[in-house]
């Protein structure tokens, strides 16, 4: 009969390496509209590392800053995609170009990319590929855009003279339909005088413009805009023997051309306009049995206006 003695030693197990966690910021530069939003995103990358890795900035561990746009004629996409560490030193940058297709189309390499530059220090990775089904990103929650900003106008024809109108202008951006922009101005007061009589009038007007893009790529985004505005002009009698109130309530459609330059979050605008009123009340006053105009709306009238425009996300 034989004994055999056994030591079992224990060792310790490899440690587990934590998860990196991270950050990201998604630009999509002017003519990358349609490309999917920053939530689509985080759900591709995540989706590929099969679990959540992106946290708010100040909680994480490395940075993903990356931007699309359009490149070769608004042929391809190109994103540049550069890492940083906790303390914003640049880890490395990684370029993903596509000569043709939609802008999503290249989205799937993206996350792969990404998830590879989170895992990096990792010495285990796992990547899932989704199958050729599924190698879309969803695109369902991409979220809608919008811009905004305030501007000053002048006016020539609307008013009196040349009006200055100080306003603000925003502009919604669905993923799949026509940009909408929206418009409100103030009329600054200004006096109209004819001789010892006169008025001066205060107003404001409201637009509702469908604005497609006819321009996008590289700094400048053109677009060209159609609706309707809407507005109230007040004058007040100045040097009347008995002082006035008239009030003008006008309609007007509008033609509008808009130009944003730049790929920052905020950018300068330049917009025109053409406005032909509905209908073109008069304003009058009556001396000794006989009515004088003092003012009319011109047939067209036109606008210029100079503004900010911020957008978000």
């Amino acid at each position: 009969m034989s004994v055999a003695l056994t030591v079992a030693l224990a060792l310790p197990a490899a440690a587990q390496e934590p998860p990196l966690r991270a950050s990201l910021t998604w630009t999509r530069k002017p003519g990358a509209e349609s490309c999917i939003g920053d939530l689509g995103l985080r759900t591709a990358v995540e989706a590929r590392l099969e679990r959540a890795v992106f946290v708010p900035v100040r909680k994480a561990e490395m940075h993903l800053d990356a931007a699309v746009e359009p490149v070769g004629q608004g042929q391809g996409w190109r994103v540049l995609i550069t890492a940083r560490d906790s303390q914003r030193n640049v880890l490395g940058e990684r370029e993903v170009v596509a000569d043709g297709g939609a802008c999503n189309d290249l989205i799937d390499s993206v996350a792969i990319v990404m998830a590879l530059a989170i895992d990096s220090s990792r010495r285990r990775v796992r990547i899932r590929v989704p199958t050729s089904e599924r190698l879309q990103p969803p695109v369902p929650g991409d979220p809608w855009r919008a811009e905004f900003g305030p501007e000053l106008a002048l006016l020539w024809g609307t008013v009196p003279g040349a009006g200055i109108a100080p306003g603000l202008r925003a502009t919604l951006d669905p993923p799949r339909f026509l940009p909408i922009e929206l418009a409100w101005t103030g009329y600054l007061p200004t006096r109209q005088r004819e001789g010892d009589v006169g008025a001066d009038y205060v107003g404001w007007q409201a637009a509702v413009l469908a604005c497609p893009r006819i321009a996008a790529g590289g700094t400048v985004t053109a677009s060209l805009c159609a609706g309707g505005q809407f507005g109230l002009l007040r004058a007040t009698g100045v040097g009347l023997d008995a002082p006035r109130t008239a009030t003008s309530r006008i309609g007007w459609v509008v033609g509008r051309v808009n130009l944003t330059w730049g790929t920052w979050r905020v950018r300068p605008r330049l917009g025109a306009e053409a406005l032909v009123p509905v209908v073109r009340d008069r304003f009058v006053y009556e001396d000794g049995g006989a009515k004088h105009e003092l003012f009319r709306p011109w047939p067209v009238g036109v606008a210029a206006d100079v503004g900010l425009s911020v957008w978000v996300p």
